[in-house]
């Protein structure tokens, strides 16, 4: 495990939890792991003479007994996802933890109406393949799985093909089915990483930053008379320099202001993607269509995108990024995967029914929407409700063509009436010539 300064991780994650400085009633740690589900773990600890040896050492075999269990892509000594994926057909019994995060993940499927599955394996096998190439990196049209091949691994997505026997602690799956727990195990091990600290004598309070989108707090903020914790969001919209994609620094847009206990959980798509025509494709897979989120709205041809701004279609129908505060990381989550792929009007409805939950969500097109209890700080903007209409060529269009066919009219009248009149009026008398004598 290294360890590095708060600053600098402030500045590569997700979100930035603000730095404080010493304060000399409790004394502050940071610990940084970096080799469990494919992310970076960062937790800052305050707290009054703890062991801090044992708890990273209990941190560590916690963090690194989930991540075998959760991994798809590594043999370990236990029986795991990849164990299961690479044996269909045959009941695995497996650990408790694994159990059970598999049966949320068959749980909450039916709870998000399908946006959560953890069967979608097959189908993210596929954009992987593209998505390892480099983050950015342009592509030919030509290297896009074609819609046969997606529909085929598609089949085999079906979460009632997931068989689990409580009783006997087995998993089986059908031939072709291949599971994937990305949205689940880094949430499952935020909530027991953080359940750990919670339980360790002399521990005040902490910030749990479990990758790039998963921060719990707990105790109150040790210098601040509110006691709460301020994150900043950082901006899905912002495109930096070669220095910010190195570091990972980005703009914020948004703070908010937790209480111990309350986590905030998100999901974007600009972290991994490549390009096709400047258009992203990135990882987050809608699981009915199975193309990135938001690809088919930005695939529009020009045709079809003049005659939506003309018809004042110019809305975008998905976001850039979500982000909830709940009180359980993992099952928030499970939640914001799944409203991140929703339309907008379906995700911020699907957030409003469920207690304790609020929102901000970031659209495509900069509009930034949140749920009705929602009480962060916007820094620069306003919300934006999903009535509301974007700017388009229509109104102008209208405007331009009634005024210059006003105009073009109102000469054309002058013109006639300028004519009628000189046709009308009486010829002036001239004497007749003088006759020559």
């Amino acid at each position: 495990m290294r360890k590095l300064l708060a600053l600098f991780l402030a500045s590569v994650l997700f979100f930035s939890p603000t730095v404080l400085a010493e304060d000399d009633a409790v004394e502050q740690e940071e610990f940084l792991f970096t080799q469990y589900f494919d992310t970076s773990i960062e937790i800052t600890l305050y707290h009054d003479d703890a062991d801090l040896e044992s708890i990273e050492d209990s941190l560590e075999s916690r963090l690194s007994e989930l991540h075998d269990l959760a991994t798809r892509y590594d043999e370990t000594d236990v029986t795991n996802i990849k164990t299961i994926n690479d044996n269909p057909g045959v009941a695995h019994e497996v650990d408790d933890d694994l159990f059970e995060m598999v049966r949320l993940g068959v749980e909450y499927h039916d709870k998000t109406n399908g946006y959560f599955n953890i069967a979608l394996g097959p189908v993210i096998d596929i954009w992987n393949e593209l998505l390892e190439r480099g983050v950015g990196v342009e592509i030919p049209r030509e290297d896009l799985p074609s819609e046969e091949t997606l529909e085929a691994a598609g089949a085999h997505t079906d979460v009632s093909d997931i068989t689990l026997d409580e009783e006997a602690g087995t998993i089986r799956i059908e031939e072709g089915m291949s599971l994937d727990l990305g949205g689940i195990a880094k949430g499952y091990a935020a909530r027991e990483g953080g359940n750990l600290l919670k339980q360790q004598p002399g521990v005040d309070s902490f910030v749990f930053n479990a990758g790039t989108s998963n921060i719990e707090v707990y105790g109150e903020h040790p210098q601040r008379e509110s006691g709460l914790w301020h994150i900043p969001i950082v901006d899905p919209a912002y495109e930096g320099d070669i220095w910010s994609i190195i570091t990972g620094q980005r703009e914020t847009f948004a703070e908010v202001h937790l209480a111990d206990g309350e986590n905030i959980v998100g999901s974007g798509n600009y972290e991994r993607y490549v390009t096709v025509d400047d258009v992203p494709y990135h990882h987050l897979i809608d699981p009915f269509t199975y193309l990135p989120a938001g690809v088919e709205e930005l695939e529009r041809s020009r045709g079809e995108r003049i005659r939506d701004e003309l018809l004042c279609r110019t809305e975008l129908d998905h976001f850039l990024g979500a982000w909830l505060i709940h009180d359980d990381p993992l099952i928030g989550d499970i939640l914001v995967t799944a409203a991140y792929l929703m339309p907008i009007e379906d995700a911020l409805d699907f957030i409003e029914e469920i207690d304790d939950t609020e929102g901000i969500f970031y659209g495509a097109d900069d509009r930034i929407f949140r749920t009705s209890g929602f009480d962060g700080e916007l820094y620069d903007d306003d919300f934006s409700d999903p009535d509301d209409r974007a700017p388009c060529l229509l109104p102008i269009v209208l405007i331009t063509g009634g005024f210059i066919l006003a105009v073009g009219g109102t000469l054309l009248v002058m013109r006639i009436r300028n004519r009628r009149k000189k046709k009308a009026a009486p010829r002036a008398h001239r004497p007749p010539p003088e006759e020559e004598e």
